[in-house]
């Protein structure tokens, strides 16, 4: 069933209404960009040490991710698959070991693959500049918890990626693993990926938005290429 992929597209499909709605819940406010500026005069140093050595700046917004993240590793989040956290190392789950163990017993092949930090540099460089206004109204707290929930569903959207290569790789096993061998990976992009239908996605979600958002936001142009 996990492997279905009417099932995944479904959930897909489900992600990406989320990230719709958290967009515009984030274009609500503006840049705010002090908060993604590094070390943050009003942190600690303690604080700063401690989300630095977990591979942060030192910026505001650094500090309330780790912590969330801290928190959702103690209730077993980053046993999922698809769960990635931006930051490492977070504290270990509190369940017990036969409940973890059971968790991590999955149908994907284990891996240490994570974009996550290039999704955060993308996120603030390019994505936050383009549908936010310059400035700054205060709500820097809001903000980081607007991104928090942005961050951690687009970054669920990704890994579930992994669902749909896998099923795709069961159901034509000989062709991916001749294209395995010869370390072929365009060929494997190929494979995986059909260009008429990320292109009927692309208008789906910019139908979603019009429909979803009683603003205009006609000025904004969608990438054409995979940029993570």
């Amino acid at each position: 069933v996990a492997l279905d992929l009417t099932n995944i597209r479904d959930t897909l499909c489900r992600m990406e209404d989320s990230i719709i709605f958290n967009l515009i819940e984030r274009v609500q406010y503006p840049s705010n960009a002090e908060v993604y500026a590094p070390d943050c005069e009003d942190l600690s140093t303690f604080m700063k040490h401690t989300i630095k050595s977990a591979g942060s700046n030192g910026c505001y917004a650094d500090h309330f991710l780790y912590k969330t993240e801290c928190l959702h590793a103690e209730a077993g989040r980053y046993l999922h698959p698809t769960e990635h956290s931006f930051f490492s190392p977070l504290p270990e789950p509190v369940m017990g070991e036969n409940h973890r163990t059971k968790i991590r017993e999955t149908i994907l092949y284990p891996h240490s693959v994570n974009s996550n930090q290039k999704l955060l540099r993308l996120y603030r460089t390019a994505i936050v500049p383009e549908i936010c206004a310059e400035g700054t109204d205060g709500n820097l707290g809001s903000v980081c918890c607007s991104d928090i929930h942005l961050l951690q569903t687009i970054s669920t959207r990704i890994y579930y990626g992994l669902f749909v290569a896998e099923s795709k790789l069961r159901s034509e096993r000989e062709q991916f693993n001749q294209l395995i061998r010869d370390q072929d990976r365009d060929g494997i992009m190929a494979a995986i990926t059909k260009p008429e239908v990320e292109a009927r996605n692309i208008q789906r979600v910019i139908k979603k938005v019009q429909t979803f958002s009683p603003v205009s936001y006609t000025h904004l142009t969608l990438p054409t290429k995979r940029i993570v």
